[in-house]
């Protein structure tokens, strides 16, 4: 029936805890996680019957997850508690469950090399934000100017380029150079909005003369795109 229906688990596990039968709820525990990997990769399996949008295997793997918890004992299932809590944050990308997971580690060093592992799991534009909210949190400027290089599409970028911009501001306008460039590299006047928005920013990093210089260079080069002017005079650039 768990292979059907992977909810099942739950109630499953709430009653081996209750009479106190941690050998079981681990061992069908690795069960349903071997399920969920399946269904999550392929989404769906010759035994599976119902739809793939019947069941949402992250949430199922986050509530279990979230049962472990209290379950695994940080002296006798140090390891144990420790895997779970980092897949539990590599699920949901949340700062609480970060927080939770730092405060079991015993050596820093397990905490910076997870951050490796988290590097991987992250990579791309959209779950880029996962990173800076916990580099940001752990004050690591260096690794969030990596993210802010390495993920310019982010949506978290303007916010990333604030964060860092105190002690990086000759590399946050590089990057807001390349940023703008590239938005203006096609004559798409619904881009143009975009662009100027990203120039005010661009503006705060406190580098005046060579902002200005940008300016005139931007004035300059696209002098013939009539709706790319008006944008700047709107914004008093």
């Amino acid at each position: 029936n768990l292979n059907k229906n992977p909810r099942l688990a739950l109630d499953l596990l709430k009653y081996y805890r209750n009479n106190n039968q941690k050998d079981n709820i681990i061992q069908v525990s690795d069960q349903v996680f071997k399920i969920l990997m399946k269904r999550d990769q392929y989404g769906y399996d010759s035994d599976f019957t119902y739809s793939q949008s019947q069941f949402n295997y992250k949430e199922i793997e986050v509530q279990i997850r979230s049962f472990l918890k209290g379950i695994y004992s940080q002296t006798d299932d140090y390891q144990l508690l420790i895997s779970n809590l980092e897949r539990l944050f590599l699920r949901t990308g949340s700062l609480s469950d970060y927080k939770e997971l730092i405060n079991k580690y015993r050596e820093i060093e397990e905490k910076e090399k997870f951050w490796q592992v988290m590097k991987k799991y992250f990579d791309n534009e959209y779950e880029a934000k996962n990173l800076f909210k916990i580099f940001k949190f752990e004050e690591q400027t260096e690794e969030i100017l990596n993210l802010i290089k390495k993920y310019p599409k982010s949506e978290c970028f303007p916010e990333m380029i604030s964060f860092v911009q105190g002690d990086f501001p000759s590399e946050c306008f590089l990057e807001y150079k390349k940023k703008i460039e590239e938005l203006l590299k096609e004559t798409d006047v619904r881009k143009y909005p975009e662009a100027v928005y990203h120039l005010k920013r661009m503006q705060k990093i406190g580098l005046a003369k060579e902002f200005n210089d940008y300016v005139n260079q931007i004035k300059t080069t696209y002098w013939r795109r009539r709706r790319l002017m008006e944008e700047l005079r709107e914004n008093q650039l």
